[in-house]
């Protein structure tokens, strides 16, 4: 398996949405699969997303996933970090935050 990193925004507007829920939800998911030890997990102030959250970037692949339930992440948990498989009905292009700079 290839170092996976995820970056999971805890910003107002996610946590507002239930990111510390899904947080929870993807701690405890890495722990039951013995993932812990195999993906980083970074928890970041804001991803610039604030309209899709929660939200959440996996790498190396840079794929972004947007409003997120603690049932989504058991599916990404299932079909990106285990199987190896983006789950494309959750993920989605970020906003291209230059413009607003």
């Amino acid at each position: 398996m290839q170092s996976i990193h995820l970056f999971v925004c805890t910003g107002l507007a996610c946590a507002l949405e239930g990111a510390e829920e899904n947080l929870e939800a993807l701690q405890k998911g890495l722990q039951q699969y013995n993932l812990k030890r195999k993906i980083r997990v970074s928890l970041v102030r804001c991803l610039g997303q604030c309209g899709y959250g929660p939200s959440m970037v996996v790498y190396p692949e840079g794929i972004w996933y947007a409003k997120l339930n603690e049932d989504d992440i058991a599916k990404v948990i299932q079909k990106h970090l285990i199987e190896g498989k983006a789950v494309t009905d959750l993920s989605r292009t970020p906003l291209d935050t230059e413009d607003s700079l």
